[in-house]
């Protein structure tokens, strides 16, 4: 499940902006546009198409495959926000499910319908305006602001009449900016129609979608715990408790829930340090699953495999470290069944978890022991 645009990153900067006097009477961005763009809050390189017409929208993700890090991944997600249903195809497996969706606005990927509520949480101490400016032809005023506790930057630009993020950079020094969002080719004319039909054949999953995560419907009752070395895929471990007797069904099993955590869970202090990402992967019924940890600035994206013998959940450890308070301060997951042949079923993600960091003194000062 995904958040926002990273609200806990760019709120403070978007809410002391837009609390200026001459932002007050900012007006309500408009129901029907498009646009296109690139967003590496997540994965680098993701090329996103946003169509929203009133109460449809149509996002579709471009992400090509790198070796030794990720596969292909293209999509389209279409949310009806009156009917409260959100459809995913995967055009890479031709497959597609739908499930019941409560936020009025779409997750992550587009600035412009979900800014309300951004602009609503409004701050008093204004960001540092550095001057206007166009970006692909739309009209900003350029921001900044520095991360609490650290030398690095957000700069922010933010469309002139509705107060959107149309640009998103974070500045280290030393080292050239790195966009995490930007968006370009925008208009508010109304999309083809034909883009937000529902598909015909997409299968329906449990739970509950919304814009800053949700859930999928799980029974499972028996649960084992293991630990897995990334270097060789082996596992160990014992059940944690002695399990509940579950009938294993006769077709292979589903994943019905992933989670990250983090351990510790926060950190403030001096620097290096290190940090223990922890994800759980439940399914309801045996099979082989595919995983890939998202963990950004404290550690590479590691991919494995877990085998579930009956419906069980299971637990991956990724140890990581960091030098400096973590640029984008967020990890994720995915994971998704596998078949006999390798092939992948739908992709479930965990919500993504913040880090939390905060270096408060240069690297290589004594620090206390992580708990």
């Amino acid at each position: 499940m995904t958040r926002l645009l990273s609200v806990a990153l760019l709120t403070p900067v978007l809410t002391a902006y837009l609390a200026q006097p001459a932002r007050a009477q900012t007006p309500a961005v408009p129901r029907t546009y498009s646009f296109q763009g690139t967003a590496s809050m997540m994965m680098p390189g993701m090329k996103v198409v946003v169509h929203r017409n009133g109460p449809r929208e149509l996002i579709e993700r471009i992400l090509p495959a790198r070796e030794g890090m990720w596969q292909e991944m293209h999509d389209r997600v279409l949310y009806d926000f009156e009917g409260h249903k959100v459809y995913s195809r995967d055009l890479v497996r031709n497959q597609c499910t739908v499930q019941r969706y409560e936020s009025p606005y779409a997750p992550m990927f587009d600035p412009i319908g979900g800014s309300g509520e951004q602009i609503a949480e409004l701050a008093k101490a204004p960001p540092r305006v550095l001057r206007r400016e166009t970006v692909n032809g739309i009209p900003s005023r350029v921001v900044e602001q520095t991360f609490p506790d650290t030398k690095g930057r957000f700069r922010l630009w933010l469309e002139e009449k509705y107060g959107f993020t149309v640009r998103w950079d974070v500045l280290w020094p030393g080292k050239p900016p790195a966009t995490q969002l930007e968006i370009a080719q925008l208009s508010y004319a109304p999309s083809p129609a034909a883009l937000f039909v529902p598909p015909p054949d997409c299968t329906p999953i449990g739970g509950v979608a919304t814009a800053t995560g949700g859930h999928s419907e799980t029974t499972v009752e028996a649960e084992v715990s293991a630990q897995v070395d990334l270097k060789t895929d082996r596992t160990s471990g014992a059940p944690a408790q002695a399990p509940t007797v579950t009938p294993v069904p006769a077709t292979p099993g589903q994943i019905t829930a992933v989670r990250l955590r983090l351990e510790p869970d926060h950190y403030a202090g001096p620097c290096p340090g290190k940090v223990k990402l922890v994800a759980e992967i439940t399914t309801d019924g045996p099979g082989t699953v595919w995983y890939q940890i998202m963990a950004g600035a404290v550690s590479n994206s590691p991919e494995g495999r877990l085998k579930f013998s009956q419906a069980g959940t299971r637990t991956v450890t990724v140890q990581g470290g960091f030098n400096v308070t973590p640029a984008v301060q967020e990890a994720g997951m995915i994971a998704a069944m596998e078949d006999a042949a390798g092939q992948r079923g739908e992709t479930v993600s965990a919500d993504p978890v913040n880090y939390n960091i905060k270096c408060t003194a240069r690297a290589g000062a004594p620090r206390p022991p992580l708990r």
